[in-house]
């Protein structure tokens, strides 16, 4: 877990996000961002609208015929009679519209409609008519990129590449201009001769004022969960960096068939990204080099000061030499076995396990850090295998080992980083420690083993040269002690979670709240454990 465990108040707005997101039964290819078949009375009304605004705009435009609807908004095809030409026309819902207001409409529609940028879709006109809010765009030849995912799941690796190059080109000059796009996903990126241009800059700002029972009602949310940053999702500010994540998921999808994130539910998807990884490209397709994981592994990080902070900087990484071979990379790469349980009581197992959990989520945060995932690296669990297969299998260089003792609220964690070719040892350390202060302690941990790594380099990693990169592990927050009873649940919780025990991890973590309303991290997990129960 990231940011979540250290800010209570952080917490609280995730979990009231997971609860909101019950209006959505099914987040599969976001239907609702679609364009839906309407029902016969939204068609009436529909059609009574399309007869408004055309008796309005009669001297502009000409509406030919509906393309498409989503839960927002509805577009025409339309003539352009000035200009002699055809584009779209989008055409909010009265209510949403209402909601809005023109005056902040049209101030966000004016901001977008400066971007000119080869690779982003212009906005040709907006206006409002008798109430009606309405914006025009060229009616492109193509078809957007989920038409495309939909025949082809997975796009070839050169060409996902190359997509994601042109809208994080886009997504720079807007962000440069003062303009997050907020959306950014398969639906609003347009496939057009070859290239990729990206539709609804603006929009997504100006539904930020409505009501959130209309986005209830509608059936929608402001956002797509699929892809929405965890920012966004737990209602923190945002910035560029949330359009930064939404495109992480987007070739994450193109290169794999599959979101990083699923669900039966839009609660189940949102609340997965704060509790999981998605699993290594790199793992889950061949030819996908290194260079292309690490840029989508780092632009998935949960906290915004852990990814690209630019596009710019997301083209450059991408632009980086990938080496011959993993054995050949100056890559840090590691895998983390999962932690002997050397404490006087054998059912402490769940500890040393929870520990080890913790140690492989602090690595997460550790920019130009490969870090291989718990499932991958527990299937090793009380096995004796040599750690040079272990490294080939997981493709990691680098191997931590370690042993947890805990006797009443003390805990002494010991480990060593082992280099997986030759078995040197490259770092070792022993702690000892107050259980109250665990979190600190695996930062502290996290923090030694990433000096360790940047010696095994000789001083530094391609991450730790970019002037864009932050130290290791900065204080984003205040660190905060936990309830040690309260933590001991909690891991209780964690691991009945992993033995498909459900019912029984979500009391531990009802008690862990109960304990400690401040737990943040048990929040978000009692949460998680009861959405996927509950589906």
């Amino acid at each position: 877990m990231g940011w979540p465990r250290e800010s209570p108040a952080t917490g609280m707005r995730v979990l009231n996000s997971l609860r909101a997101a019950t209006r959505k039964s099914d987040v599969g290819h976001e239907p609702e961002s679609s364009y839906i078949r309407a029902s016969p009375s939204e068609g009436i009304v529909a059609s009574d609208l399309r007869d408004q605004l055309q008796n309005t705009l009669s001297a502009s435009y000409k509406l030919e015929r509906e393309l498409g609807r989503g839960g927002m908004a509805t577009v025409y095809l339309a003539y352009d009679i000035r200009h002699d030409r055809h584009v779209a026309l989008k055409l909010l819902r009265p209510d949403v519209a209402q909601s809005i207001g023109a005056e902040r409409f049209l101030r966000e529609i004016h901001l977008a409609a400066k971007l000119s940028h080869p690779h982003i879709l212009p906005l040709f006109d907006s206006g409002e008519a008798n109430g009606c809010l309405y914006y025009v765009m060229p009616n492109v030849e193509g078809f957007s990129l989920r038409d495309r995912l939909k025949t082809e799941a997975r796009l070839p690796i050169d060409e996902a590449v190359r997509v994601v190059r042109e809208v994080a080109d886009a997504l720079d000059y807007a962000h440069r201009h003062g303009v997050v796009h907020r959306d950014v996903k398969p639906e609003n990126i347009m496939l057009h001769d070859g290239h990729a241009m990206v539709a609804d800059f603006g929009i997504g700002k100006a539904l930020s004022a409505v009501d959130e029972q209309l986005f209830t009602q509608a059936g929608v949310s402001l956002g797509t969960p699929a892809y929405m940053s965890p920012e966004q999702a737990s209602g923190d500010a945002i910035d560029g960096r949330t359009d930064i994540y939404s495109l992480g998921c987007v070739l994450y999808e193109m290169l794999t068939g599959e979101q990083p994130f699923t669900g039966r539910t839009a609660q189940a998807v949102i609340a997965k990204r704060f509790v999981q990884t998605p699993p290594d490209v790199a793992g889950l397709r061949e030819g996908v080099t290194r260079v292309i994981a690490n840029v989508v592994q780092r632009a998935l990080a949960r906290a915004p000061v852990d990814r690209f902070q630019t596009g710019a900087s997301l083209i450059a990484a991408l632009s980086q030499p990938d080496s011959a071979s993993p054995s050949e990379s100056s890559e840090n790469s590691i895998a983390v076995l999962p932690f002997a349980n050397l404490s006087a009581n054998a059912d402490d197992e769940y500890f040393s396990d929870g520990i080890t959990d913790e140690v492989i989520n602090a690595l997460s945060h550790l920019p130009g850090v490969r870090v291989a995932g718990r499932t991958s690296t527990f299937v090793f669990k009380g096995k004796r295998v040599d750690l040079r297969k272990i490294a080939e299998q997981l493709r990691v260089q680098t191997i931590l080992e370690g042993s947890v003792r805990r006797a009443g609220d003390r805990v002494r964690i010991s480990v060593q980083l082992i280099a997986a070719a030759d078995g040197l040892h490259l770092w070792s350390e022993r702690y000892d420690r107050e259980l109250a202060n665990v979190f600190a302690l695996q930062d502290e941990i996290a923090q030694a083993i990433s000096g360790a790594l940047e010696q095994r380099l000789g001083g530094g990693t391609a991450a730790t040269n970019s002037r864009e990169i932050r130290p290791a592990l900065p204080d984003r927050v205040a660190r905060t002690a936990v309830n040690p009873t309260a933590y001991d649940v909690y891991l209780r919780g964690r691991f009945l979670f992993e033995q498909h025990s459900a019912t029984e991890a979500i009391m531990c973590f009802d008690r862990a709240v109960a304990l400690d309303p401040n737990f943040a991290l048990a929040h978000v997990w009692c949460a998680f454990s009861n959405i996927l129960a509950a589906n």
